[in-house]
């Protein structure tokens, strides 16, 4: 958790990927707070829509690849260089058949990992969570944080 806090903090361009796991969890509110924290845009799969208001100055858009995805969402994602997911099995409806082209690290938090994590996107950071609990653990971890990141710095 301190590692998935401090590479978000330090992260230039990080973007937050929620997927239906977030909504399952009525982790919606956690999530904004994680979002607004960070200054991180939300993009949604499918079954992920609806985590964060639709005029939230921090939505996104519909992050489902190529083949059925908002564009802008989709270049969000792109050109990340840090991805929290969360609550996802990257599924191939939800990634427009595996086109959601993840650049950047990617943190990867579900509660099932046998089944989702790594299986369809390389995680750089597997963390198995339910998206509440792990979502008010990070909030704890990167409330005002931002800047406060290295050496001698909140986390390091």
């Amino acid at each position: 958790m301190d590692l998935a806090a401090r590479e978000l903090l330090n992260a230039e361009r990080p973007v937050i990927y929620v997927g239906g796991g977030v909504i399952a969890a009525n982790a919606s509110d956690a999530l904004i707070k994680v979002a607004e924290e960070l200054g991180a845009p939300v993009v949604t799969s499918v079954m992920g829509k609806g985590a964060i208001p639709f005029n939230h100055p921090l939505h996104g858009g519909l992050a489902a690849g190529y083949f059925g995805g908002d564009p802008p969402a989709v270049k969000l994602v792109e050109g990340a260089d840090i991805v929290l997911a969360i609550g996802t099995r990257f599924s191939e409806l939800g990634t427009g058949m595996w086109s959601l082209p993840i650049r950047g690290r990617l943190i990867h938090v579900n509660v099932d990992p046998p089944h989702d994590i790594g299986r369809n996107y390389k995680a750089d950071l597997a963390i198995v969570s339910d998206a509440l609990e792990f979502l008010n653990a990070l909030y704890d971890r990167i409330r005002g944080g931002k800047g406060q990141v290295g050496i001698g710095g909140a986390l390091s």
